[in-house]
């Protein structure tokens, strides 16, 4: 359900966060960019076996207040199947 709306180029991407957060592999971790901005990464946990321990794959950016703005400029696809939540 859901994925009928992704293109094919980014489908193999959504399969596998799917999978890592079916998996619990899913972890949110508050980084800084150059600017020292705080920003909200979506990451993919992976074991590293040499080492015994994690190791963070960026995945994504959480929006933060600063960028909904930028939400209002976003519009669905006119075949979206169900509502979009954001007001336009």
């Amino acid at each position: 359900m859901g994925d009928t709306m992704i293109r094919k180029e980014c489908q193999v991407n959504f399969e596998t966060f799917m999978r890592a957060a079916k998996n619990k592999d899913v972890s949110l971790v508050s980084c800084k960019d150059s600017k020292g901005r705080d920003l909200q990464v979506l990451c993919i946990l992976v074991d590293v076996e040499e080492t015994g321990g994690n190791a963070y794959i960026p995945f994504g950016l959480m929006v933060t207040p600063a960028l909904y703005p930028l939400m209002n400029k976003i519009e669905p696809p006119e075949n979206l199947q169900g509502e979009w939540m954001w007001e336009l």
